[in-house]
């Protein structure tokens, strides 16, 4: 087979850039276009067979048979099942295995088939349909055509082009471990609708994949998947020249791809999957992409999950635009990542996990949103996110208690990737959002006094309402209130005049007010004549009992509080600076 491997490798390569080819003459192998069942087990046919709009009303049974010139059942009606086991078309210019525009009501089996340039474009499959361990050679073309059943291709290998252009599966497709050989074995799904799941898992694209705008309705895996092409120490591998494989420009395109599911589920999962290789780079691209709730479902406040976990990708990743809003998870987790990144404009309204990933070129969130703050713990990158461009969820959101411990480690990460690019801006309100959450007494107090060290009106504002409010009015009251022991009893008197005590004649209350300001001022209280004759007004005087020792302490809490209002100040215009 290998060697039947190498003689095809010219042909389809000339055959995928779409040279036109002259058919062989045909020659009929019946005159009436009407069979009750056709079994051809074990025949080969030298000359062209030209089975073209004839019914089948019966079974169609080719085992082991040989097309050297071709077949054609271009238009044919199949009414009983068809069974392929062994067929072969060889390679040869002219030939050409057509079911192009056919009909099958019933199951079609094609196994261990080799048809070179097959084509069922148009064609519409009733019922179940089965390739296993076909392989087709040059092209395979199924575009338009319409599966009604489940579909399985399965260890099938397309040595030149797998075309699937708008053709609509109904039913459950089982792509797996199928392998598109060479780096011009293109796997095209552009417009194709996937009615039911579609699994491509453990498949090897080995040439640009394209499902630019298809539907899936139902979900899709491509867990395991290799976007790269068979190694050369591999009998079946792709031998091209290796200068000509690092040049390549080949693309993995879901470009405006719309991913639904019907249940809480996976709506997409790329789980293991591999995208090219150190030699041969692809850009990965979910541009516009959505990723929505089925039309269908029920439950309108359905979530659903993309997995993107384990993720190898060696070229640029590109998910600018992608609506994931509907998404509670996407999960790329321990995916690694070679080149570019490109997350800007698009969103994502559950949680997006990179933990421990590693981003080896530039990471983009420009106009991102997240509404959940992203998960980056052990996370590393060449370039370091300009978290400043992305849009991270409101300060308003509220978040459960059980939530609150995960978030808050989310933030202090995402502050020290704020650092790293001295965002100070973006570190400083991640780190009051931070501060928020983990809530307390202190942080409560913080907040009311500087409002987090964002603002310096708010401690200037404090500082006055004590200076000129509280402190008076408590060096007021200790002056006028006396505390005494009689008869072994508590003795409280007062004497609320506004008038100076002792000798000195004045008014008592603004003398507590200018002891109060002069102690906010900090230098004032170096007057110490006028310190004394302000605190022998309200009755501190030195023969006072203990009432000196109360003002003492008053000027004490009232110097500690100045400052600490002082440096919240100066902190906070100190910050106002660094961002500018």
């Amino acid at each position: 087979m290998a060697s039947l491997d190498a003689s095809l490798r010219k042909e389809a390569v000339e055959l995928d850039d779409d040279e036109e080819l002259v058919s062989r003459e045909a020659s009929s192998p019946a005159e009436t276009k009407t069979f009750s069942t056709l079994n051809l087990d074990g025949q080969v046919f030298a000359d062209f067979q030209d089975f073209s709009g004839a019914t089948f009303t019966g079974q169609v049974s080719l085992n082991n048979t040989r097309f050297d010139k071709g077949v054609s059942f271009a238009g044919a009606k199949f009414f009983g099942p068809v069974r392929l086991r062994g067929v072969t078309v060889p390679s040869a210019r002219g030939n050409k295995t057509t079911f192009a525009g056919a009909t099958f009501f019933q199951s079609v089996s094609v196994r261990r088939s080799t048809l070179y340039l097959a084509d069922f474009t148009g064609v519409s499959f009733g019922q179940v349909v089965s390739f296993r361990g076909c392989r087709f050679y040059a092209s395979a073309k199924f575009d338009g055509s319409s599966f009604g059943s489940a579909v399985t291709f399965e260890n099938v290998v397309f040595h030149g082009a797998g075309n699937f252009v708008a053709t609509e599966f109904k039913g459950g497709l089982a792509f797996e471990k199928v392998t598109f050989r060479y780096s011009i074995s293109h796997a095209r799904f552009a417009d194709a609708k996937f009615s039911e799941h579609a699994a491509f898992g453990g498949t090897r694209f080995g040439g640009n994949v394209f499902f630019t705008e298809a539907v899936f309705d139902a979900g899709a895996s491509f867990d395991g998947a290799e976007f790269s092409l068979v190694t050369d120490g591999d009998p079946d591998g792709d031998n091209a020249d290796a200068s000509a494989r690092e040049t390549a420009d080949l693309v993995v395109s879901f470009e405006k791809a719309t991913f639904r599911a019907d249940l809480d589920s996976e709506v997409l999962s790329f789980r293991e999957a591999r995208i090219g290789d150190p030699s041969l780079r692809r850009s990965f691209s979910f541009r516009g992409a959505h990723f929505r709730p089925s039309k269908l479902a029920i439950n309108t406040a359905q979530r659903l999950t993309v997995d993107f976990k384990d993720l190898e990708c060696f070229g640029n990743l590109v998910f600018r635009d992608a609506d994931l809003h509907d998404a509670i998870v996407v999960d790329f987790s321990q995916a690694r990542f070679g080149a570019d990144t490109d997350f800007s404009g698009a969103h994502f309204g559950g949680d997006a996990l990179f933990e421990k990933s590693h981003f080896g070129g530039d990471f983009l969130v420009s106009q991102a949103r997240f509404d959940r703050y992203p998960d980056f713990k052990q996370a590393t990158f060449f370039h370091f996110p300009e978290l400043s461009q992305a849009l991270l969820p409101s300060r308003k959101n509220s978040w459960s208690a059980t939530d609150r411990k995960d978030i808050v480690q989310r933030l202090t990460v995402l502050r020290r990737l704020a650092a790293r690019t001295d965002d100070k801006k973006t570190e400083f309100d991640l780190l009051v959002r931070e501060l928020k959450l983990e809530g307390g007494f202190a942080s409560s107090l913080y907040g009311l006094v500087s409002s987090y060290g964002q603002s310096w009106l708010r401690p200037a504002l404090w500082l006055l309402t004590f200076a000129v409010c509280v402190f008076p009015a408590m060096y007021f009251a200790a002056g006028k209130v006396r505390i005494s022991f009689e008869n072994g009893g508590l003795a409280v008197s007062t004497d609320l005049s506004g008038e100076c005590g002792g000798q000195d004649q004045g008014s008592a209350i603004l003398a507590a007010v200018e002891l109060s300001v002069r102690n906010a001022l900090i230098v004032g209280i170096q007057d110490d004549q006028r310190a004394e004759r302000l605190g022998e007004c309200l009755g501190f005087g030195s023969k006072a009992d203990g009432r000196r020792l109360l003002a003492v302490l008053l000027q004490a809490a009232q110097t500690v509080l100045t400052v600490v209002l002082v440096f919240l100040i100066g902190q906070a215009v100190r910050r106002r600076l660094q961002m500018r």
